[in-house]
């Protein structure tokens, strides 16, 4: 407990020391193929966690939800060992149900430490997976049926917040931006600390009405997710098709 103390007291200082130095951090997302994603993925350590969203329908023929968040965690493998890796998914559902016309990206709370290992570009934060790079040719990853890819993301920034409150990490989708009967590429980044979750902030032009449920890392190495998950053990293809089909 003491190591871990320490470890982790290295890390809030590294953090509160990049707050004070910087206003934010934005930079590009390091862009991989997915065999190399699936090279960093060990076993699954969070079931996989899908939330909806809502906004105020712009058209109240078609109310809500809007689409959804798919977030799930792994133990890191390989060149990402002893880490966590975060990995998202955002849908946007056919119209109708849903009501608008665009998504621009989506924010939440890190209340844990984030790590920048080696495998991405200099400078940035976070990764997105290629879709487009031919592998693996299996039909049941991403998109679902009846789903094509968005754009890909632009950018990841990590802002630091006033004293007494966590920094948040952004995405964003640039313009088209994400349409209904879309799907984000899969994005992520990494982290020190096993995962709790917090509410996520979806961004499009209209009034949120319900927010969806995401993984962030814990603030606490020893906390993580209290209700017994622990290392499942998933195999990785299975787990992949299971979360990102939805």
């Amino acid at each position: 407990m003491k190591a871990m103390s320490k470890f982790w007291t290295a890390l809030v200082v590294g953090v509160a020391v990049m707050a004070v130095t910087i206003p934010s951090w934005a930079a590009p997302l390091t862009e991989v193929t997915f065999s190399t994603f699936l090279s960093w993925l060990g076993a699954q350590v969070a079931p996989e966690l899908t939330s909806a969203f809502d906004f105020a329908p712009t058209n109240p023929d078609f109310p809500g939800p809007d689409g959804q968040v798919t977030s799930v965690v792994f133990a890191g493998s390989g060149p990402v060992s002893g880490l966590y890796v975060y990995v998202y998914q955002i849908t946007h559902f056919p119209s109708p149900p849903s009501s608008e016309t665009k998504i621009e990206g989506m924010s939440f709370d890190l209340l844990g430490p984030w790590a920048v290992p080696g495998v991405l570009d200099p400078g940035t934060v976070a990764f997105q997976v290629n879709p487009n790079d031919g592998i693996p040719p299996d039909p049941d990853y991403p998109p679902p049926l009846g789903y094509t890819f968005g754009p890909s993301l632009s950018d990841a920034t990590i802002t630091p917040g006033p004293p007494g409150v966590p920094p948040s990490i952004s995405f964003t989708i640039p313009s088209p931006f994400l349409k209904p009967h879309q799907v984000t590429w899969i994005f992520g980044f990494f982290s020190p600390v096993p995962p709790t979750t917090t509410v996520a902030d979806v961004r499009n032009t209209g009034n949120t009405l319900t927010s969806p449920l995401v993984y962030t890392p814990s603030p606490e190495p020893s906390v993580g997710i209290m209700f017994g998950l622990g290392l499942l053990g998933i195999p990785i293809f299975g787990a992949l098709r299971r979360k990102f089909r939805k």
